[in-house]
């Protein structure tokens, strides 16, 4: 975990700025994004972004975790890439218990943060809400203008991917500012880069009105994105299809209803794996 000004384990919910394109100066918690924003970007600190209660010290910002406006942050890189794989290299899912919900979060916190803050619920236990995935061999980058996709050959060589990939996030903090804002919707645009899918995806955008106002939200795309991740999928063409039913409306809306799932669309457990390939290979 984070051991400097970690908020994520209490994390409160945030006042949202009044305006539609909505971006956060992360490192000075002044102005936040709301829980669901649509086309949201944070714009994560670095280098030159300094930590109000250590002036001359850099705060680093975790930006999965303010997807979901959960702030996590620290004085050294060394303990945010800790926190990357504790936190968000999970190989599971926390199921939300309470009935005709849906969702679903990447760990236990943010979960205990959902139950409370949307369902005003402490009674059920999130330890008990945990599933385990198929592991993830795809990582999308979700910084603006970076178009970073990594794919393990096999879920062998996963971890390896997944310390490249970390390694890239936060290499970003040593860019220029104008690299430093981050987008659920850029990294979901990242994993349809991936390699059994890209093609599909370039023919569908051609026959797609306005392909580029896609967004996506995080709590309505949470099963699209772990497919990708997993590569977890025999029908690119119906996943395109319903990437793009999500990346509109309502659904890509900041309160956005949770879209009825194909059949064939399922988050990837790992006990009901159906992969012919033990390793997901591409």
């Amino acid at each position: 975990s984070i051991p400097e000004h970690d908020t994520a384990s209490y994390a409160t919910p945030l006042t949202p700025a009044p305006m539609s394109h909505q971006k956060r100066s992360l490192g000075y918690r002044a102005v936040a994004a709301p829980h669901r924003v649509s086309k949201a970007t944070q714009k994560l600190g670095g280098s030159a972004a300094l930590s109000p209660m250590s002036p001359k010290k850099p705060l680093f910002e975790c930006p999965f975790c303010l997807e979901l406006n959960m702030n996590s942050s620290t004085l050294r890189k060394a303990d945010l890439k800790r926190h990357f794989k504790s936190f968000h290299h999970t190989d599971a899912q926390w199921l939300c218990p309470v009935r005709s919900c849906g969702m679903s979060f990447d760990w236990q916190k943010a979960l205990d943060h959902h139950l409370k803050d949307v369902h005003g619920d402490t009674q059920h236990s999130s330890e008990e809400a945990k599933v385990k995935l198929c592991p993830q061999v795809v990582f999308g980058c979700g910084f603006i203008n970076c178009k970073l996709v990594l794919e393990a050959s096999s879920e062998d060589d996963a971890d390896k991917k997944a310390t490249e990939y970390f390694n890239h996030v936060i290499n970003h903090f040593e860019d220029n500012l104008s690299n430093r804002e981050w987008s659920h919707s850029a990294r979901i645009r990242n994993l349809m880069r991936q390699k059994a899918v890209e093609g599909h995806w370039k023919d569908r955008k051609k026959r797609v009105a306005g392909p580029q106002d896609l967004e996506w939200q995080s709590h309505t795309s949470t099963v699209l994105r772990k497919l990708l991740e997993t590569r977890h999928f025999s029908d690119v063409d119906s996943l395109i299809t319903w990437a793009v039913r999500l990346g509109s409306k309502p659904y890509c809306e900041p309160k956005g209803p949770l879209a009825k799932l194909p059949l064939d669309l399922r988050l990837p457990l790992k006990e009901h794996c159906t992969s012919t390939s033990s390793s997901h290979r591409p």
